[in-house]
């Protein structure tokens, strides 16, 4: 993960919900800047179960934007 990777983890609250399974990845041309990112996040979240996109009944990482615990 290079660093502008880990900064939109961290700061953009749309890939916070993604990342903790809350939200599901929709792309609409023209905005497609980060669409790949937001896909790989989605797919992070389903592996590990997180929310609602999990199907694990899990609540997410506790709001964390970055991942961490």
């Amino acid at each position: 993960m290079d660093d502008g990777e880990a900064e939109v983890r961290v700061k953009m609250f749309n890939a916070g919900l993604v990342l903790n399974g809350y939200a599901q990845v929709m792309t609409v041309l023209p905005n497609v800047k980060y669409a790949d990112l937001f896909a790989e996040v989605q797919r992070e979240a389903r592996e590990a179960g997180e929310g609602v996109v999990g199907g694990g009944g899990r609540r997410g990482r506790g709001g964390k934007l970055d991942g961490g615990s």
